[in-house]
């Protein structure tokens, strides 16, 4: 009796210290699983439907023009030498060199941590990202605002800055930062972030409110989908490897 429970005992920690398959293990980048990113992808996903259809239509777009004229002429009112500096200063941060610059030296660390998922999820998110905001901005080819202080030479809607903001300070968080306590003041610190990016953009009157509106709902919601999708897939994976 005293050794088929000594043998026992040996195998389950054995079993127990045995690593677990690259298709079981849970990557902590696709845990974001719970209701509260379910909610805020589809609130995210509604906001950005809701500015494509208005922007469409032109009589909905021409609703909102008094809103974008307004935040316009606050931008034009308030033209500080020392803000707009610092709204330089993000637009090169946030800018296409920059941001794949990021995207290629998260991809490298990743692959050298050999998180696969991860840096499929993070490879996915930008690239599904950058093309919409191509496809939009050639759909809707909008003018730029009048009077802007740098030179842009791609249409106004959707802000790509934004766009990219609102990706980059989410997919930060949720794939280096662990499910727990810390997750939820970096996604605080990062959606502040992507409003003051938006908020350059529109201080150097190079987009419309409806802009940065749009393209911080296209950034947030594409990177929430094909993170709860990703999660979808590990958890179907690990399921069906049992």
């Amino acid at each position: 009796m005293t050794t088929d429970t000594a043998e026992t005992a040996e195998n389950d920690m054995a079993e127990t210290d045995m690593p677990e398959t690259a298709g079981t293990t849970p990557d902590p980048s696709i845990d974001a699983a719970g209701p509260a990113y379910r909610r805020w992808a589809l609130v995210f996903a509604a906001i950005a439907g809701l500015l494509l259809v208005v922007m469409a239509v032109p009589l909905l777009a021409d609703a909102v023009a008094p809103l974008d004229d307004w935040f316009w002429g606050v931008a034009v009112n308030h033209e500080y030498s020392v803000l707009v500096s610092a709204a330089e200063l993000l637009a090169l941060i946030g800018d296409t060199l920059s941001m794949t610059v990021l995207v290629v030296v998260g991809s490298v660390v990743l692959v050298w941590q050999r998180r696969w998922s991860a840096v499929a999820v993070w490879l996915l998110v930008f690239t599904v990202a950058t093309a919409l905001n191509v496809a939009i901005k050639e759909i809707y080819q909008r003018p730029r605002p009048p009077q802007g202080l740098v030179v842009e030479h791609t249409w106004s809607f959707a802000s790509g800055h934004s766009l990219t903001a609102a990706a980059v300070a989410l997919m930060l968080v949720l794939v280096w930062v662990p499910a727990g306590p810390l997750r939820r003041p970096l996604l605080v610190v990062g959606a502040v972030y992507a409003l003051i990016m938006a908020a350059s953009r529109i201080y150097l009157r190079v987009h419309w409110f409806t802009d940065v509106a749009a393209g911080l709902a296209i950034g947030a919601g594409t990177a929430l989908v094909l993170v709860l999708l990703a999660a979808w897939w590990s958890a179907r994976s690990a399921r069906a490897a049992v």
